[in-house]
């Protein structure tokens, strides 16, 4: 679904994938590294206006001696995710900020929150990866993404989990959203899952909340 949402938006960039099919396993978060995928693909593509070829790869690599790139990438052995586009590319001056909450150059309000580089970031660190970038202004960009492998066996998974496993003690969430919809369902969930609510419709209400109350 999402890329069918990412096609309508972009009718004009075009896709190409080229994956290792013998791509080594890594330890990490499923859903941190779904939105640090959807992330760089999403921005890669907004970077093509009149439109381009976005490229998504993966392979194995081992790093005999350190790059010193974005991240020094020291030896090892690791799978390797690549995003490629041909687009405006990203002024020399620029790449220091790009991973820094809220820096953009596009257009307030017409898409995302300022934060998805962020996002990025933050999950390729927790996840002990190392970030190089390849740019050139109106010659493209490309994001390697270097996860450490593993030798661990995949963990197996059988059956879904249990409602116990989600249950609370009795634990205190702030919920903070501005649509109060969604507010109302995530306390709904929430409380019937034997949690404590208190919610706020902003940030400075969130703030008033921990005033009063510190939350688990």
């Amino acid at each position: 679904p999402e890329f069918g949402k990412l096609k309508a938006y972009h009718p004009s960039v075009t896709y190409k994938t080229a994956f290792d099919s013998e791509l080594s396993n890594i330890q990490g978060s499923s859903v941190h590294l779904f939105k640090t995928v959807m992330n760089l693909v999403s921005n890669a593509a907004e970077a093509m206006p009149d439109g381009g070829r976005l490229t998504i790869s993966t392979k194995n690599q081992y790093i005999d001696q350190p790059i010193c790139g974005y991240d020094d990438v020291e030896e090892g052995d690791y799978a390797v995710f690549t995003v490629s586009d041909t687009g405006i590319g990203i002024a020399a001056d620029e790449i220091g900020q790009i991973f820094e909450p809220f820096y953009t150059k596009k257009v307030m309000g017409r898409s995302g929150t300022g934060l998805g580089m962020a996002v990025v970031w933050g999950t390729v660190q927790d996840h002990h990866g190392m970030i190089d970038i390849s740019s050139q202004v109106n010659a493209g960009t490309t994001f390697f993404i270097y996860f450490p492998v593993t030798r661990d066996a995949l963990e197996q998974r059988h059956g879904s989990p249990s409602i116990a496993e989600y249950t609370g003690k009795g634990q205190l969430v702030l919920i903070i959203d501005d649509n109060e919809e969604q507010r109302t369902i995530a306390s709904s969930i929430l409380m019937a899952l034997n949690y404590r609510i208190i919610s706020a419709e902003s940030g400075e209400a969130a703030i008033d909340c921990i005033k009063k109350e510190k939350p688990d």
